[in-house]
Order: structure tokens, then C-alpha cells, then sequence
């Protein structure tokens, strides 16, 4: 007689058990219980039900379903009208900002090329030629301090289209 050991290394099997296949496991005895656990799985007992009660469902049932699929498509376009809203006002947000930003550190460059200059009256803008193409222009005033002698007040105004971004105020002192 000759084993060998079956798949789960747990246990020897004999030739005669070999040729007659895999080992299965004895079926309970169903005659007197009910379908319960594992043995009923799958199955469902089928419910007649009366003639009023099921048109009462089936009338009812579909004219939900419609119902149902109607206000899901609504929620989901209310709520993607209001994504897309805060997408396009977060949009907004940020150009704005990136206007600001770049007409004060445009208003600060011109700042500091007039503190390098002598003093005047007038001092011409210098912005480069590619904010001038987007729109960007300085106004730069100037005036005396009258309190104080050696003192100039410079107020740069940048905006870009005729709408005002920045104003930047400084002084410059002569000795």
C-alpha cells in the first residue's frame, strides 16, 4: 500500500482513497430542520402575495424610482453649479492677487530708481516694456516737505487699464 500525503500536508492518504478523488465532508441530515446557516444560503422563500397588495407595490414602486432619479440629478447639478461657482470666485481671487503683487513690487523697482537718482522735480517711469504691453503704467508725483528742508515726498501710483492697484509713499532726503 503506498501513501502519499494529500494538499494540507496534515494527514497520509492510501491509494484506495487516492483513486476515488478529494475527501469530502458528509452531508448533514436535512429531514426535520429548517433551512438555516450555510445550507439555505442562495435560497429564498418566494412570498405570494394578494392581488391588491402587489399592485399597491408595483404602481407605487416605479413612479418612486422616477422620483428618486429626478432629485439625484438635481442634488448632483446643484451641487456641481456650486463647485464650479467657488472654482471660477477662487479663479478670480487669484488673478487679482497676481495683479497686486506684481504692481507693488513694480511700485517698489520705481522706489528705489528715483532714491538713486538726484533730485528733481520730475523723474520719468521705468517700467520694462513687457508691463507696459499688459497694461501697466506709473504716475510718480513729487513734492517738498515744509517742515523739513532736504526732504522730498515721492507717491508712485501704479495701475494697469485705468483701474488703480497701488500707491506707494516714500521720501528722499538731501543733504
Amino acid at each position: 500500500m503506498v501513501t502519499q500525503k494529500s494538499p494540507c500536508h496534515c494527514e497520509e492518504r492510501s491509494d484506495e482513497a487516492i483513486s476515488k478523488g478529494p475527501m469530502r465532508l458528509p452531508r448533514p441530515d436535512r429531514s426535520g430542520l429548517a433551512m438555516t446557516g450555510w445550507e439555505g444560503a442562495g435560497k429564498m422563500k418566494r412570498i405570494r402575495l394578494n392581488s391588491r397588495v402587489r399592485k399597491a407595490f408595483q404602481g407605487r414602486s416605479r413612479g418612486l424610482a422616477l422620483i428618486e432619479v429626478l432629485i439625484a440629478i438635481a442634488l448632483v447639478g446643484v451641487i456641481t453649479i456650486a463647485f464650479l461657482s467657488a472654482l471660477s470666485t477662487a479663479s478670480t481671487v487669484l488673478i487679482i492677487a497676481d495683479e497686486r503683487a506684481t504692481a507693488e513690487s513694480l511700485a517698489r523697482s520705481q522706489m528705489e530708481d528715483i532714491k538713486n537718482q538726484p533730485k528733481s522735480e520730475t523723474y520719468p517711469s521705468s517700467i520694462p516694456p513687457a508691463y507696459e504691453q499688459a497694461g501697466y503704467s506709473a504716475n510718480i508725483t513729487t513734492g517738498e516737505v515744509p517742515s523739513r528742508a532736504g526732504l522730498q515726498k515721492i507717491t508712485i501710483i501704479i495701475d494697469r487699464h485705468g483701474e488703480e492697484l497701488v500707491t506707494l509713499v516714500g521720501y528722499k532726503l538731501f543733504l
